[in-house]
C-alpha cells in the first residue's frame, strides 16, 4: 500500500514523470555530455539492489543513464551523485520518462530529478550551470530558517516523530538536518514550529534529496504536498 501511495506522490510533487517534463527540461537546462560511473536503485518495490550506471548527460532538470536492466517509464529511482571536490556525495530522487534498448543489452534511461541540482551537483560532471533562454519563473527561491522540526515516515518504521531542525524552506519544500539517513523516496509528515508562532504547521512531504553532513547528521531536501501559503511561509520565516 505505501509503495503504490509513493507512487502517486511521485506524480504529484516536483515536476511530472512524463516525456513532455522531459522535453520541456531539455528545453530550458542545457544538457552536459559526460561518462561518469554511479550507482541507482528502484525505489518503488521491496529488496532492490542498486545497479551500476554511467551517466551520459546531465542538466538541472534531468539524467540520462546506461544500466544493463530495463527500467520501466514511470519507475522512481534514487540516483547517488558525487560530490564536489571531494565532499560527501547526494542522492536524489528521480522518475524514469524515456526507455530505449541498446547494443549488448543495454538500456538508456532518460530522467527528470524531483528537485532541479545547484551548480555544486553539476560541478563534478564538468557541467557550468547556463540558462539558453530567458530565466526559468518555475523555481521558487529557498529563504534560510532556523525552525524546530519534527519528522516521521509515513510507512510506519518509526514509533514517535523523530526531531529536527529546518535550515531552509519555500512555498514548496524545506531543508531539514537530521541524525540519521532517511532514504530518498521516503514519504514523511513534517511539524515545523517557529518561536513566534504558538501553532505549528504539519505537511506531508516526499524527501528527494539526501546528503550527508560532518559530525554525522544528514540533511534532507523534501519536496511538499502542497504549496505553502504566503502567511505559513513568513511564520516560519
Amino acid at each position: 500500500m505505501f509503495q503504490r501511495a509513493l507512487q502517486s506522490w511521485g506524480r504529484l510533487v516536483g515536476r511530472q514523470p512524463t516525456t513532455a517534463a522531459l522535453e520541456e527540461d531539455r528545453r530550458v537546462w542545457v544538457r552536459y555530455p559526460c561518462d561518469v560511473e554511479t550507482t541507482c536503485q528502484p525505489a518503488d518495490g521491496p529488496g532492490e539492489v542498486r545497479l551500476s550506471a554511467r551517466v551520459q548527460n546531465i542538466s538541472r532538470g534531468g539524467i540520462n543513464l546506461v544500466v544493463n536492466r530495463r527500467l520501466e517509464p514511470g519507475a522512481i529511482l534514487t540516483v547517488d551523485l558525487p560530490g564536489p571536490d571531494g565532499q560527501s556525495g547526494s542522492t536524489v530522487l528521480a522518475y524514469v520518462v524515456r526507455v530505449a534498448g541498446r547494443p549488448g543489452g543495454e538500456w538508456a534511461v532518460g530522467c527528470t530529478f524531483a528537485a532541479e541540482l545547484s551548480d555544486e551537483d553539476l560541478e563534478p560532471f564538468g557541467a557550468r550551470r547556463q540558462r539558453p533562454h530567458d530565466p526559468d519563473q518555475r523555481g521558487w527561491v529557498r529563504f534560510p530558517c532556523d525552525a524546530e522540526a519534527f519528522y516521521y515516515p509515513v510507512n510506519g518504521t518509526v514509533p514517535k516523530p523523530l526531531p529536527a531542525r529546518a535550515f531552509n524552506i519555500s512555498p514548496v519544500g524545506v531543508g531539514l538536518l537530521v541524525p540519521s539517513e532517511v532514504p530518498a523516496g521516503t514519504l514523511v509528515s513534517v511539524e515545523l514550529r517557529s518561536p513566534r508562532q504558538p501553532a505549528a504547521l504539519t505537511i506531508m512531504a516526499s524527501v528527494v534529496r539526501v546528503t550527508g553532513q560532518p559530525g554525522g547528521e544528514w540533511a534532507l531536501g523534501c519536496n511538499f504536498i502542497r504549496e505553502l501559503s504566503e502567511k505559513e511561509l513568513q511564520a516560519l520565516l
